[in-house]
């Protein structure tokens, strides 16, 4: 099997569409791990919470537990939903107002301990993202994960 998420993100200025990416990323140990864990019957909350920026940028390694550097947060606007099988999608919002400043590493954060304060939850997936972002940027995320034969 291969699990993997994308993140699709359009930043939006003036009500117009400035920019689209396709960003690949790492799935993390502790997620991979905690998904297998289903199979043996333990419970496991790894639902989907919170989408995290920050400034880091050094190289994700499966390991990772938390962003280099994360400095922002927002919960989903949609999701997570199962869109077809094996997979799910979760959108997110950053909007204009809520940060500005240089975007190096993004990530997503999921688990009952996942809250509001930095690096809490459990860092599902974790990539680097080079952007600078003005108070003008509305950055919409749809993130899909995907396990697949």
């Amino acid at each position: 099997m291969n699990r993997h998420g994308i993140f699709d993100i359009q930043v939006i200025r003036n009500g117009q569409i400035r920019a689209t990416y396709r960003v690949n990323n790492l799935i993390t140990n502790e997620a991979l791990d905690r998904e297998i864990k289903i199979l043996t019957g333990e419970t496991v909350n790894l639902r989907i919470a919170y989408f995290a920026i920050g400034s880091g940028n050094s190289t994700p390694y499966g390991t990772n537990t938390k962003l280099d550097s994360e400095f922002y947060r927002v919960v989903p606007d949609e999701g997570p939903e199962w869109t077809d099988t094996g997979k799910i999608q979760t959108s997110f919002t950053v909007p204009a107002s809520g940060v500005s400043g240089t975007i190096a590493e993004i990530g997503v954060f999921a688990g009952s301990t996942a809250t509001s304060a930095t690096d809490s939850g459990i860092l599902i997936s974790r990539t680097l993202w080079n952007f600078v972002k003005t108070t003008d940027d509305l950055i919409v995320v749809n993130r899909i994960d995907e396990v697949k034969r």
